[in-house]
């Protein structure tokens, strides 16, 4: 088990299950700072293209749409956007050069009262790089993949520079970073029409739709006969980052570290691509087409709608640590993030100047800990390690839509619409550990949590609803049994309660997701979850190096759980409650490092789990059904050889299963858009450190050039190539 103290938290994270350390994350195609997780036991980063903002995690018995059961701290500093729970909330991964990370940490399960309900699926704490020396880096990646999916063909390339420098003088250390990435993404959705959609040619009808070919008839992952012709717009994204950080040892007993991060982000969505062509050979993609026997107006398509997004977002953090003896030792942190402006700017049809400005006009959170740690110079009833605090969580949004008569110009015109709410969320919690004997610990924690929800409004037009605001308290019991059976066999049982309250959006601001609109709920209930593991862990020497085996058995049973379906009753799709979710599963693992001469390293790691609707008055035909996006296995491996000190060759491999995207696991087959492929993908990447600390580096993801969706289609096999001088 890791008990590492981050790089500002005095807090060990004994309950880690999982870690990634700098010699593992040099060994993999880490082009953006979630790709360091890539190898994690049963940890998947849901990522369509490099830089994707919308990069969830999914993990056990959490998927990549609930991306608020994952919360990610940075040097103690929360970056997960619980602003809401789906891909357009995930984690700010942008704000984390890849350079700067030195290792992560995962928890599996919410086992600690140190922390909310919101790492019911993982707990990531990334501990990242402060310089002992002066230090200066300069680094160059470019990447290039031909995708290639239906009749799609695109070359596309992607680039990002970083600089870095920093120094420790006496007892101040600080490092500034510069990032930037310039990324040209695949298609995440292709143009799709179900065949019903369109009228029947007749003798009546007008002679007004021009004919055209290249359209693929297919049946999609709901069973509906569909058309797809076309893709929708690669992505062109450019994301710059400026981070400073500051560590500052003003005494001997004193420590304050600070963090701050301005970033720029832009995604532009301004060439969707047609398979459809007329007579003469050109393509289509407005007006009224003729396909086969039936006539569509594309004018009518918002899939076929452009956008531009931009945004300017703010992060800022500080933790002051001071010990007042050997025995206590007190921790005071706070941070905020900001959206400072942002806006999505949509054309109502393609080439047409009219159209939505969605404005952000506040936006953000901030969070507060205050936490101690005693260690009595003897064992007595307290405990011999007890931690105790409170902690806060803000979160907010207030946005608004306009009609638009120049969307490329962000010109506003009437109000369409506009979403607001707040969210807050104070906690007590304590967590003591007894020994028993000296190879027995029983730990046992309690978290209070009150929670409140208000200033939810929303307005329609001339129509406006106003929330009223909602409170509720919650207690969380922790229990963990460590019981070294001999100085290198542990056996482990945890057992936990955790509630995840409900967030900003899921209450009061309905969206489009997916094509279809899904609509809030401000009387959703917190998930209510029940989390047990055991595991056995086993350390021993292996090929001349240091090796960890584990084995864990777990079961989460959430109640209330928070998730976008579709009522059959009020034929429509909510952020609503599914009764009871069960799932149960087995993780094995193997880590060993410096074998055979401080050659090679190997990690890997294999999860077979199972999860399912138990209850779900809103649809009970769902009951009994795989829930959505829980793959049955998942494996992966990452080994390194090292046969010169100077030359480095790594290959990675990942499985998933068998998984379904919808509630009803109507889509009972692999493979095409809008289906949750199974998928073996390996990675390649070889690296050499040249005189003058230059590294050269080159990669490849997906060798083997496989297509696969996860919904949306992933990267086909993708070249990196990097450069790196440090001084």
């Amino acid at each position: 088990m890791t008990a590492r103290k981050s790089a500002t938290a005095a807090l060990p994270i004994n309950v880690a299950a999982d870690s990634v350390e700098r010699s593992q994350i040099e060994a993999m195609n880490v082009i953006n700072a979630e790709d360091a997780l890539r190898y994690v036991s049963n940890v998947q980063i849901r990522k369509r293209y490099i830089g994707d903002a919308n990069g969830a995690p999914a993990s056990r018995g959490t998927s990549a749409p609930q991306a608020a059961r994952s919360h990610v701290l940075m040097d103690g500093i929360p970056i997960s956007n619980l602003l809401g729970s789906g891909f357009l909330f995930a984690p700010k991964w942008g704000l984390l050069a890849p350079d700067e990370i030195e290792s992560i940490d995962v928890m599996y399960g919410p086992f600690s009262a140190l922390y909310s309900g919101n790492t019911l699926g993982t707990g990531i704490f990334v501990t990242t790089h402060m310089p002992d020396d002066f230090e200066m880096s300069l680094g160059a990646l470019d990447a290039y993949q031909n995708f290639r999916g239906y009749d799609s063909d695109l070359s596309l390339n992607s680039q990002r520079y970083d600089a870095s420098i920093g120094s420790r003088l006496g007892n101040v250390s600080w490092a500034v970073y510069a990032n930037h990435l310039k990324a040209e993404g695949n298609p995440a959705n292709f143009l799709t029409l179900p065949v019903s959609t369109g009228t029947p040619v007749t003798a009546t009808t007008p002679v007004d739709s021009t004919a055209v070919g290249g359209a693929i008839r297919e049946t999609d992952a709901g069973g509906i006969d569909r058309y797809l012709f076309g893709t929708s717009s690669t992505f062109d994204d450019t994301t710059d980052v400026v981070k400073g950080k500051l560590k500052w040892g003003i005494d001997a007993d004193t420590r304050l570290f600070a963090t701050l991060a301005y970033q720029e982000v832009s995604s532009k969505l301004l060439n969707h691509e047609s398979y459809l062509r007329d007579a003469a050979g050109d393509p289509i993609l407005r007006g009224r087409v003729r396909i086969d026997d039936r006539v569509f107006n594309l004018n009518n398509l918002s899939i076929l709608q452009l956008n531009v997004t931009a945004s300017r977002n703010l992060l800022a953090g500080a933790t002051l640590q001071k010990r007042f003896d050997p025995h206590w030792l007190i921790e005071a942190s706070a941070s905020g993030f900001d959206v400072l402006d942002g806006d999505i700017r949509t054309a109502t049809m393609a080439n047409a100047p009219n159209g939505q400005v969605n404005e952000t006009d506040d936006q953000g959170w901030r969070n507060g800990a205050v936490r101690a740690i005693y260690t009595p110079a003897m064992a007595n009833w307290l405990g011999k390690t007890i931690v105790f605090g409170a902690d806060y969580g803000r979160y907010w949004n207030q946005n608004s839509a306009y009609q638009s008569p120049n969307w490329r110009a962000g010109t506003h015109g009437a109000l369409a619409e506009r979403n607001r709410g707040e969210t807050r969320q104070t906690a007590l919690f304590g967590e003591s550990t007894w020994g028993l004997g000296s190879n027995v610990d029983v730990t046992l924690g309690l978290r209070y949590e009150d929670w409140q929800a208000s200033d939810g409004l929303r307005t329609l037009g001339a129509l406006s609803i106003d929330y009223p605001e909602r409170s509720d308290q919650k207690w969380s019991p922790k229990a963990t049994l460590t019981w070294r059976t001999t100085p290198e066999l542990t056996f482990q049982a945890r057992a936990a309660k955790a509630y995840r309250f409900p967030t900003v959006t899921e209450l009061f601001q309905s969206r489009t997701t997916g094509g279809y609109l899904v609509q809030s709920d401000p009387n959703l209930k917190p998930e209510d979850a029940t989390t047990f593991d055991v595991s056995l862990t086993r350390r021993f020497d292996l090929a001349g190096g240091r090796a960890k085996a584990s084995a864990a058995i777990f079961s989460e049973d959430v109640s209330d759980a928070i998730f976008n379906q579709y009522n059959v009753f009020q034929q429509a799709t909510f952020n609503t409650s599914i009764g009871r979710v069960l799932t149960q599963g087995l993780e094995l693992n193997l880590a060993a490092f410096g074998m055979l001469v401080q050659r090679f390293d190997l990690d890997a790691n294999l999860v077979y789990q199972h999860s399912e609707i138990r209850d779900n008055a809103n649809n009970p035909a769902t009951v009994g059904n795989d829930f959505p996006r829980i793959p049955n296995w998942r494996g992966k491996l990452l080994a390194t050889w090292r046969p010169l000190g100077l030359l480095s060759a790594s290959v990675g491999l990942a499985y998933e299963g068998k998984q379904y995207n919808l509630i009803d696991n109507s889509d009972d087959r692999s493979g095409g858009y809008g289906y949750m492929s199974e998928y073996f993908l390996v990675d390649l990447k070889a690296s050499y450190r040249f005189a003058g600390n230059v590294e050269a580096s080159l990669g490849i993801d997906n060798v083997t050039d496989e297509l696969v969706f996860y919904y949306h289609p992933y990267p086909r096999r993708t070249y990196s190539a990097s450069l790196r001088w440090r001084m």
